[in-house]
């Protein structure tokens, strides 16, 4: 993968998930000075189901950069907070704004190390782009319904920023640090590939 085309896979999604949070805030932006700003929980929801998606995208793919990508996710998790504050700010939320701007961040490293773990498993076992393409979604879905039936989301991206859980914490914290480690701190990733891609 050139370093243009790297950026363009960057930017691209990134800047249609910014266009996306402006446009909710201005929706759900009061029209007068006396209502209350009641846009804080579409931006929420869309900033950390977002970064999901940004993260399963560069996890699942089979020319995966981690750190290069880890990095992506970063600078997108940082650049897309103002719009979270600004909609927090003048609504009569009771929700704690520091859980939902720290847990979207770790959730998408979170993300992207437990799908570049299963995309590795996938092409361990002698899985193609299809079983990929396939065995990732299934995976995913299936994290979310175990999560649904055990109570406190923890993975659920577009309801966990309004309901702050230790479990949820401890899990997004510990896992997207031990993806930083994994990346960071080798040459290689889970499946053996070098940190500069996938073969």
């Amino acid at each position: 993968m050139t370093p243009q085309r790297g950026r363009s896979l960057a930017t691209g999604p990134l800047a249609l998930l910014l266009a996306v949070l402006a446009l909710l805030v201005t929706a759900g932006w009061p029209v007068r000075e006396d209502l209350a700003n009641d846009a804080w929980r579409s931006v929420a929801s869309a900033r950390s189901l977002g970064l999901f998606v940004l993260a399963f995208a560069a996890g699942a793919s089979l020319r995966s950069h981690p750190r290069q990508d880890l990095l992506h996710l970063l600078v997108a998790a940082v650049v897309t907070m103002p719009f979270e504050v600004a909609a927090h700010r003048g609504g009569a939320w009771q929700d704690p704004l520091a859980w939902s701007l720290g847990y979207a961040a770790a959730l998408a490293w979170s993300v992207y190390g437990v799908t570049w773990a299963l995309r590795a498993a996938v092409r361990r076992v002698g899985g193609g782009r299809f079983a990929v393409a396939l065995s990732l979604p299934v995976a995913w879905t299936l994290l979310w319904f175990v999560d649904l039936e055990l109570g406190a989301p923890v993975v659920l991206a577009w309801v966990t920023p309004f309901i702050p859980s230790w479990t949820a914490a401890i899990l997004a914290f510990a896992v997207s640090v031990t993806t930083g480690l994994v990346a960071f701190g080798s040459a290689s990733g889970p499946s053996g590939d070098t940190a500069g891609g996938a073969p």
